[in-house]
Formats: C-alpha cells, structure tokens, sequence
C-alpha cells in the first residue's frame, strides 16, 4: 500500500514539474511594464531633461502611482484614472492620450504635472464623469477636493461630466473658481472654469 502511495505521489509532482516547464508565462493577465528614459522638456519651455524610470501608460492603465509616466502613439483608457503620490505625465510628440471614461482623478494631497517633448504636440483628452471634473476632484457623494495640477506643455482637453455643472463642478480643479489648484507653465489648455484661463 505505501509503495502504491510513494507511486502516486511521485507522479503527482512530475505532472507539476512539466506543467510549469510548458507553461507560458506571457499569458498572465498583467503586464510588468518595463521602465525606460524618456526625454522631455521642462517648466521653463527650454531645458531638455532625461526621465528615468518611466512607465508607459497603456490601454488598461487604471492607476497612476508616485513616478514618471509617458504616453506615446494612441492610448484610450475608457474608465477613469486615479493619480496617487506625486505622478508626472509626459506626453511624446504627436501622442493621444484619451481619457474619455470618466478622466483623470487628483484629489486633495495628490498631484499630477504634465510635461512635453520638443514639438508640443502630445495631446491630452480628459472627459469626466457624473459630477466629475475632466482633471481633478469630483462631487460624488460629497466633495473630493483637486490636488495640484500643473501643466508645463502639451495640449489638454478636458471636459466636466455632463451633469457636473449643477453641482458647480470645474473642467479642471473641483468647484468652479476654486483658486491655487493649477499652476499653467506652458501648453495649450482648451477647458473653462478654473481660476486661471491662459490666453
């Protein structure tokens, strides 16, 4: 009987081995994104820095953490996404980043800056949700205040939710005139209802 369970047993552990001898690890459902050096140009408009460890923002990218993003080619994300930390974007020439499912949340003690590359052509579209601003806080429930927001080149498109303007609810920020929440550098912003509209 014990011969027929040591049997047993050691045939258990060479279908074990094999199967993680065949098995395909790029099939998991995540992807370990790698990081790279990104170049990009500061707040002054001129000085051209290098990035490193940057993530790329991808179709399934629902969260940003503390740390260097870029966005390059065509990207829709269609939920929206959180910032958390201190996150800073930057937008390769000729990118599109959509953020058309809800855009992109930055709540009081977070912080999102956005950077450009030589041309300035990266573009940024952000669409809120109910009662959502396209960039920043939100009314859901009760006030979830903007974190900082600064924009040093690019091109952003945001859009409030909706509904969000009868809650008073900004393109950019959280209420509309709530002031101290966007620093604008450099860029284009196209979005009303933040304390500063750059001309």
């Amino acid at each position: 009987m014990k011969n027929i369970i040591d049997l047993i047993c050691s045939s258990i552990l060479i279908m074990f081995s094999l199967s993680l001898v065949f098995f395909n690890f790029s099939e998991l459902p995540f992807e370990v994104m790698a990081a790279e050096q990104i170049k990009y140009v500061d707040a002054d408009g001129k000085t051209l820095k290098t990035a490193a460890d940057c993530r790329r923002i991808d179709n399934n990218t629902i969260k940003l953490t503390s740390g260097w993003y870029y966005a390059e080619g065509n990207v829709a994300v269609n939920t929206r996404i959180s910032v958390s930390g201190d996150v800073c974007l930057i937008l390769k020439d000729d990118c599109l980043l959509k953020a058309l499912g809800g855009g992109i949340e930055v709540t009081a003690g977070n912080s999102l800056t956005i950077y450009c590359q030589e041309k300035g052509t990266g573009k940024l579209q952000a669409l809120g949700g109910s009662k959502q601003s396209g960039i920043g806080g939100s009314f859901v429930l009760g006030w979830k205040l903007s974190g900082n927001i600064t924009v040093n080149g690019g091109i952003i498109e945001a859009e409030r939710g909706y509904d969000a303007w009868l809650v008073d609810v900004a393109d950019i920020g959280d209420a509309v005139g709530h002031n101290n929440i966007l620093t604008y550098n450099g860029g284009t912003i196209n979005g009303i209802n933040y304390e500063k509209i750059p001309e």
